[in-house]
């Protein structure tokens, strides 16, 4: 969000990197990337689930962490939300 918040202020590209210290080529295409598909308000309804998913995921028995973070790894594995963005 706060990359999309300089670029809305007025910072050119190369300046709003630096200001969130994002050096790596690899890392700026992907912020780029994000602010071309989620708008704030969108950027503020994920960053609120994965809030809400952490919370749930710290709830739960420690043993299952590991198992639940593993399984989003492998591929074909989605997790599905509930929420709409």
């Amino acid at each position: 969000m706060a990359f999309k918040r300089l670029l809305e202020g007025g910072y050119p590209v190369h300046e709003a990197f630096m200001h969130i210290s994002i050096r790596s080529k690899k890392m700026q295409r992907e912020y780029q990337e994000g602010c071309k598909q989620y708008s704030m308000a969108e950027l503020k309804t994920i960053i609120r689930l994965i809030a809400q998913f952490d919370l749930k995921l710290r709830s739960l028995k420690s043993p299952l962490h590991s198992t639940i973070v593993q399984w989003g790894r492998e591929p074909g594995n989605r997790i599905i939300f509930k929420y709409k963005l």
